[in-house]
């Protein structure tokens, strides 16, 4: 497949964020971890600056609760990996969580720590508010699989307010985006239904729609690039039915480490996904 090239004029969304694939739709590149510009550490201020700056159509940054209060922004359940602490993001507090470093991720640095402090979900909607109006639409992929307490979700919500035009919520855990829309109903939110749809080809399809009512008034699906290949490949379901239940469709990751990538994000996009979740945007978008 050959992507048309896109010209940016005042107003549009970064060209290298999104994909105008052969039959004229668009289809956003979301910037994974808000992996923009690899120099910075991703799911940090600075790597979501750039997003903001760059214009791009969607980014992606992880939250998790803490125990406290507020939401620690890392891609992982545990600090070992990006940060330098360790031990379980729940039992940490916001005290704590300022005096960790982040590492750098990425480059001849990889795994050194860096002057970056894991953010907080508060400093995020922070740097929205601070920003410039922005095309950029942020989504928080929510972690946590334990039931987040109702105080908790009230947070939540009351910290997305001010700029909950700006964010949508994705996560796996039905019963917590059921929470969430509960005290936020106008609230946008993504539901990631892998926990549902099992391997039987045979029942795929029912299963996802059983699976989406789950989570009432969600606008979009996510699921991994591997399942919606699945599904292709039985030939039991493609984009057209999410559409028709009025929702938008994301899949991912897929990065140009991923084998066979120019081939499978060309089957992505004529499948019918309206976003690809990704490392590596430019790079998919040159292709």
């Amino acid at each position: 497949m050959v992507f048309q090239s896109m010209a940016q004029e005042p107003g549009d969304v970064h060209p290298e964020s999104v994909l105008c694939a052969p039959d004229g739709r668009l289809v956003q590149l979301k910037v994974h971890c808000a992996r923009w510009d690899d120099s910075v550490p991703e799911n940090s201020i600075p790597a979501l600056t750039a997003c903001l700056e760059a214009r791009v159509a969607r980014a992606e940054i992880d939250i998790a609760l803490l125990a406290d209060r507020d939401f620690l922004v890392l891609h992982d359940d545990v600090l070992d990996t990006a940060t330098t602490g360790s031990g379980p993001i729940g039992v940490l507090t916001v005290d704590a969580a300022r005096r960790l470093r982040l590492r750098q991720h990425a480059g001849e640095r990889r795994g050194q720590p860096t002057e970056h402090v894991p953010p907080l979900l508060s400093d995020i909607v922070a740097l929205l508010l601070a920003s410039h109006p922005a095309p950029t639409l942020l989504e928080l992929d929510a972690k946590d699989a334990e039931p987040w307490p109702w105080p908790r979700v009230e947070e939540l919500a009351r910290l997305i307010e001010p700029v909950k035009d700006r964010v949508v919520v994705g996560s796996a855990a039905d019963w917590n985006l059921r929470r969430l829309r509960t005290v936020a109903p106008d609230l946008q939110v993504g539901f990631a239904p892998a926990l549902y749809l099992g391997r039987d080809p045979d029942r795929l399809a029912p299963r996802l729609v059983d699976a989406i009512r789950l989570v009432p008034g969600a606008r979009e699906v996510h699921l991994r690039l591997e399942t919606f290949e699945a599904m292709l490949d039985e030939g039991v379901i493609d984009a057209a039915l999410i559409h028709r239940l009025g929702m938008r469709l994301s899949v991912g990751a897929l990065d140009t480490t991923t084998a066979r990538w120019r081939e499978r994000l060309s089957r992505a996009v004529d499948g019918g996904a309206d976003m690809i979740a990704t490392e590596t945007p430019r790079a998919l978008s040159r292709s």
